[in-house]
């Protein structure tokens, strides 16, 4: 499998955009990047306090719903991810922010378009993360989403 090599967070964006052509409806996209873990040091400035919003367990007011709601309904799921990894060969390191009785009568109710987080170490020290998403505005909320990984990450 091949990854483009990024040193910038913001090229994520950048290479989502420039393979979505008008930013139309695709089926199935992927992108698959490698970059150095000191990046996740480094924040996207503008996008930051968002992505920590996001993040908290309780949907601020601002927000009609976050991710970390989903994420810690029943636990705290970036300490459960990072419990898991430490486990050898785990295979149920991943974060879900949704199950089926979110989905189930939820007509237009706003639900996550981010939907898992998948880690896996690889050849001991290698760290694999991906993200699936239901659907995305590349334009606007892949650099928040990518922040956000940036925090899980980082934590």
């Amino acid at each position: 499998m091949s990854y483009d090599e990024i040193t910038n967070l913001e090229d994520i964006s950048r290479k989502a955009i420039s393979k979505i052509p008008n930013e139309s409806y695709l089926v199935n996209f992927d992108l698959k990047v490698k970059f150095n873990r000191n990046l996740v040091n480094t924040s996207i400035r503008d996008v930051e306090l968002l992505a920590k919003d996001f993040q908290e367990s309780e949907c601020p007011k601002t927000l009609y719903m976050n991710h970390g709601e989903y994420i810690n309904k029943k636990t705290d799921g970036i300490q459960n991810v990072i419990n898991e990894l430490k486990k050898e060969k785990s295979n149920r390191s991943l974060i879900s922010l949704i199950n089926q009785e979110d989905i189930i009568d939820s007509k237009d109710t706003p639900i996550p378009s981010f939907m898992i987080l998948q880690f896996s170490i690889e050849e001991g020290t290698k760290l694999y993360v991906t993200a699936y998403f239901r659907a995305l505005e590349v334009a606007t909320f892949l650099r928040v989403n990518t922040e956000e990984i940036r925090l899980i990450l980082k934590r």
